[in-house]
């Protein structure tokens, strides 16, 4: 097992609360709760697809001890598609944490942008290809293992869902999915989520996802919710909430899908040199396991590059803010 160090600087929470008049129903974003999810994410880190143990066992040193006790725990695993997770049991409810990708912004760059159409109810609601692809190979999983601790449909216990990256990516779709047919879901917290489908499925999914609270966190200038971008056709849902810097408590409640006072102002230009925000959150570390030290801390001393080269992919009347 991974032991945690005796003296951890892991940065802790101010315990408040605040409620954002401006979704479309007032939820409440609470950062204590996002902190454990942060280390939720950083657990599905902690495996390797040889060697499962440490999530099963729920034994992964500084990420297991700060989220606190997961039991019952099913691993999810697609090999074919590299994709991981796992549904659990979390505080009286079920728990499915989705793991993320630390090379995401690789295809992306390449221009993999490819839409897929797979709701017979919504022909306008298209998603991407790749995304749709790494939460369908899960998804059967995932609802087999959450019937199975009573939390399927007409179910006594609540869902909360959490991913990060890809993972935010699939945790949205299955919001999507399960929401419409009538999983008990909690709550739900992203983070750094890149835009899943077209306009018509961002606004489907704002309302559709009424009946409980799904934040879409984002830290600073993050690359990857800046992609895939706008002028091919992407949009985000609303719920935003932005992190303007490394550290707890420097947030807001965007509104809009695309809010540019929050992390839409910035420029692919301006976002593609700070790739280290993506393993920052909260003062944290999302990515990589038992470390207590986010990959950087925003905002730096150092100043944009004007001259910055974007891949031509996301070129589009690129211009510095």
């Amino acid at each position: 097992s991974i032991h945690q160090p005796h003296h951890s600087s892991i940065p802790r929470p101010v315990m408040r609360v605040a409620t954002f008049a401006s979704f479309a129903s007032a939820f409440t974003y609470d950062e204590p709760t996002s902190v454990k999810y942060i280390h939720m994410n950083q657990a599905m880190g902690c495996s390797v697809s040889e060697n499962t143990t440490v999530i099963q066992d729920w034994d992964c040193g500084i990420a297991c001890t700060e989220a606190g006790p997961v039991s019952d725990i099913t691993v999810l695993e697609d090999k074919k598609h590299g994709t991981f997770g796992l549904v659990g049991t979390y505080e009286g409810d079920c728990l499915v944490v989705f793991r993320g990708s630390k090379n995401i912004l690789n295809g992306l760059e390449d221009g993999d942008f490819f839409f897929v159409s797979p709701y017979d109810d919504c022909k306008d609601c298209k998603v991407h290809n790749g995304f749709y692809g790494a939460y369908q190979s899960l998804a059967s999983q995932a609802t087999a293992a959450l019937d199975k601790l009573g939390c399927g449909v007409g179910g006594k216990k609540e869902i909360q869902i959490t991913g990060h990256s890809l993972g935010a990516a699939i945790a949205a779709l299955a919001t999507f999915d399960w929401s419409k047919e009538g999983y008990p879901i909690k709550q739900v917290y992203t983070y750094g989520q890149p835009r899943v489908g077209s306009p018509t499925f961002a606004t489907t999914f704002d309302s559709r996802v009424t009946g409980f609270p799904y934040f879409r966190v984002t830290n600073y200038k993050d690359a990857v919710p800046a992609v895939p971008p706008t002028w091919v056709g992407y949009e985000h849902p609303k719920s935003e909430i932005y992190y303007s810097a490394t550290k707890l408590g420097a947030y807001k409640a965007c509104t809009g899908n695309e809010d540019k006072t929050c992390l839409h102002q910035w420029s692919i230009a301006v976002v593609l040199q700070h790739t280290c925000d993506h393993c920052s959150y909260l003062g944290l570390q999302p990515c990589t396991c038992d470390t207590d030290k986010p990959q950087c801390e925003e905002p730096s001393s150092e100043l944009d590059d004007p001259n910055f080269p974007v891949p031509p992919a996301l070129q589009h009347n690129v211009t510095l803010v």
